[in-house]
Formats: C-alpha cells, sequence, structure tokens
C-alpha cells in the first residue's frame, strides 16, 4: 500500500481524481448562489410536501428508503456531491436554522457519527433519540409520532427494527425522510460503498 502522506504520492492522486466529474471549486458568488438556491427548494418542498427535492441538478426523492428510488444519474448526482465535500473538505450553511432527528431504534457508531457531524457541517443541528427516549410504536402509534416530529424537525433520518416503520413513518411524515437502516434496505451505506469503490478503482487508476 502507498504512504498516503507521502507529497510525490498525492502528485500522482490529485489529477486523477480531479477527472471525476465534479468541479474542483466554485467561485464565491457561484457558492453563494448555489446555498441560496438549495435553501429555498428545501424549504418550499417542505411546506409543500411534495415528492422530490430539487438541487441544482436534479430531483432527489424526499422520503429516501432505499436505493431503488434513484435513478442511475441521480445515483451518480448523489456520490459526485458526496465527492466533491470530501474534496474540497470546506462547510457551509445550506441548511442552516434546519434540524436533523435521528430516531434510532439500533444502536450505531458510524452512521450515528457521520449523520450528525454530517449535519453540522452543513450548517444544522442533529437531535438524536434513541428508543429510550421517546415512546416510537410503543405508548404512541408511528402516525402520531411522525406527525409530532414533522411539526419540530426539518428532517427525520431513522434507524429501525423492521422496514414497515420507516416506511409507516415517511407515509405519515410532512418533512423529508432518510432510511438509516432497515431489516431491508441500509441506502446511506450502498452509497458510501459505492462512493469509496468509485475512489478507490480512481486511485487505482493513477497507480497502473
Amino acid at each position: 500500500m502507498p504512504n498516503l502522506m507521502n507529497f510525490s504520492f498525492y502528485n500522482q492522486i490529485v489529477p486523477c481524481f480531479n477527472q471525476l466529474r465534479i468541479p474542483t471549486r466554485t467561485t464565491k458568488s457561484q457558492g453563494n448562489m448555489l446555498r441560496r438556491t438549495l435553501t429555498s427548494q428545501f424549504a418550499i418542498h417542505r411546506r409543500s410536501g411534495a415528492a422530490c427535492i430539487s438541487t441544482s441538478r436534479l430531483p432527489i426523492p424526499r422520503k429516501f428508503l432505499s436505493t431503488d428510488q434513484l435513478s442511475s444519474d441521480q445515483f451518480q448526482h448523489l456520490l459526485d456531491t458526496a465527492i466533491d465535500f470530501k474534496k474540497r473538505n470546506i462547510e457551509n450553511t445550506v441548511l442552516q436554522g434546519e434540524t436533523l432527528l435521528m430516531i434510532f431504534q439500533k444502536r450505531s457508531t458510524r452512521t450515528r457519527l457521520s449523520s450528525e457531524i454530517g449535519m453540522q457541517r452543513l450548517g444544522g443541528r442533529a437531535l438524536f433519540l434513541s428508543s429510550d427516549d421517546i415512546q416510537l410504536g410503543v405508548n404512541e402509534s408511528l402516525k402520531d409520532s411522525a406527525r409530532v416530529m414533522s411539526r419540530f424537525g426539518s428532517i427525520l433520518l431513522a434507524r429501525v427494527h423492521g422496514h414497515g416503520d420507516v416506511k409507516k413513518l415517511a407515509d405519515e411524515s410532512s418533512i423529508p425522510v432518510i432510511n438509516a437502516l432497515s431489516d431491508k434496505f441500509h441506502p446511506l451505506q450502498a452509497l458510501a460503498d459505492y462512493m469509496t469503490i468509485q475512489v478507490r478503482i480512481c486511485l487505482v487508476r493513477c497507480l497502473v
């Protein structure tokens, strides 16, 4: 394995990494325009309950429960956006004032850390709630829970035992819902795996 701290190795890798279909940098005016567009679109679709949230390129499903919901272009767009953020390693305020409600019936390390830190780096806040903190589907129905959380949160990230639970939350919620793991799907892990594969393939090609 090459030494990742070696400067000459980075000189080899960066040109290849930059060939990915994403811009290496944006101007301040472009960044401000993107932030305003995403922020306004997020607010509009949150109020209207529309099926998708529009970005500058492609609409993404508001209720993201499985990668099966994404076209190949949407899937690649999410990967490109994630790689762009990773490459530039910058923070912005696209989700300033928004709150991510993290409802976890199962314990997690990587999903929780990446979600909380990611939300913070986009200017928002993350509130973690385990099964010990709320009565999800126990003394309170999933329908009622979804409606209450829709009043106080901006995005709902649910890590549940049964896929039917996250689907019910998505059906009854008026805010975007993301499946952070169910007994059927783990779309965030799938995206992370594909992103790693894509970047690794690029790195390998640079060394061949």
